[in-house]
């Protein structure tokens, strides 16, 4: 900001003009986008389609089903977090269909749990479930 000097030897300050504020606008909108994403990759979502999956039901139902299934707390321990989700998800109005990978880790193990569950009727009904191990053994899961 430049200052302009008055003739009583006062300093004053030149009023910002329209220039200043855009860039101070900009700046500021630019801090924030940084700070929601970084926000966003500290809880392990980075991508759009991956917050989406993360926000859906079908992501609760396999977050669900790897927390209570006996052959994967077997496997791999109690469930501490989960990994970023990646697939994909087609649940426009009342039909559609969601595919769907989850890194689980567990207190003895990491595992990949592969789910698919098909939207009918506004309702998802599950496909299959499979547990992928990290020395390549997969486990097919009973689902509800």
């Amino acid at each position: 900001m430049t200052q302009a000097v008055i003739d009583d030897g006062a300093v004053r300050r030149k009023p910002r003009t329209g220039v200043s504020r855009l860039f101070l606008a900009a700046f500021l909108l630019a801090f924030c986008a940084v700070v929601v994403a970084g926000a966003l990759w500290v809880v392990g979502v980075t991508s759009p389609s991956a917050l989406r999956l993360r926000l859906s039901e079908p992501y609760h139902l396999a977050t669900s089903l790897a927390a209570r299934h006996p052959l994967v707390v077997e496997h791999l321990g109690a469930i501490e977090s989960y990994g970023p989700p990646s697939g994909q998800l087609d649940g426009a109005g009342g039909v559609g269909w969601c595919e769907l990978k989850l890194w689980v880790h567990g207190s003895r193990a990491d595992g990949l749990l592969e789910v698919r569950l098909d939207r009918r009727s506004g309702q998802w009904f599950w496909g299959w479930a499979n547990l992928r191990l990290d020395d390549g053994q997969l486990i097919t899961l009973d689902t509800p």
